[in-house]
């Protein structure tokens, strides 16, 4: 995170809140403020042998670091629903539809239901949609672009991002309520981008 990197480069001081210190700063990207929150030493320096959470996937302990982005809507478009809708219909080549939601909250995201992406690819019931395989890569990146023109961007490679969603089918034993996968420049995400998590 840059603002415990700041901290411990000596390039600022944190504010310090207990044993906690917070840092500021100015995405200049998207002309929005992040605070980040971290454990700090008696000197004020950033803390991070403290053993506080435990994620997913990752052994062990680690400190914990907050990331608190600051009124985050509309950081490219100026409005959290760029369309002003919480669904949009877009219309694809060769006359497909894709229903999607359109987000922009830390970062422009595309929003595509699963069912949708097994419509789109004409899988039938049963089949599980393959990720990695070029024509979904293609039909993703279609529905990203498309998304990106509803929103009145211009696409890019990096944003807007895309990602599907579908409610978890392990809730009961995992307690997930959410399956999501998210693409970063055209390839499929081991993780789910933070800005992207934040729509």
């Amino acid at each position: 995170m840059a603002g415990v990197f700041a901290v411990d480069s000596g390039i600022c001081k944190p504010r310090i809140e207990g044993d906690r210190g917070r840092v500021r700063s100015w995405n200049s990207n998207t002309n929005k403020i992040i605070d980040t929150t971290f454990p700090v030493d008696n000197n004020g320096k950033p803390d991070l042998l403290r053993q506080e959470v435990e994620l997913a996937g990752v052994s062990g302990l680690a400190s914990r670091i907050d990331v608190e982005f600051l009124r985050p809507a509309g950081a490219k478009t100026g409005y959290l629903l760029p369309t002003g809708k919480p669904v949009d219909v877009l219309q694809l080549p060769g006359d497909d539809l894709a229903e999607v939601s359109l987000v922009d909250a830390t970062n422009p995201t595309v929003i595509l239901p699963y069912h949708e992406l097994r419509i789109l690819l004409s899988i039938t019931s049963g089949d599980t949609v393959p990720f990695e395989s070029q024509d979904t890569l293609a039909v993703l990146e279609t529905v990203r672009v498309a998304g990106a023109q509803r929103m009145g961007l211009e696409p890019a490679a990096a944003q807007p991002k895309i990602v599907v969603v579908q409610p978890s089918y392990t809730h009961k034993s995992t307690g997930d309520d959410l399956i999501v996968r998210a693409l970063s420049m055209g390839v499929p995400h081991k993780a789910i981008p933070l800005t992207v998590g934040l729509c």
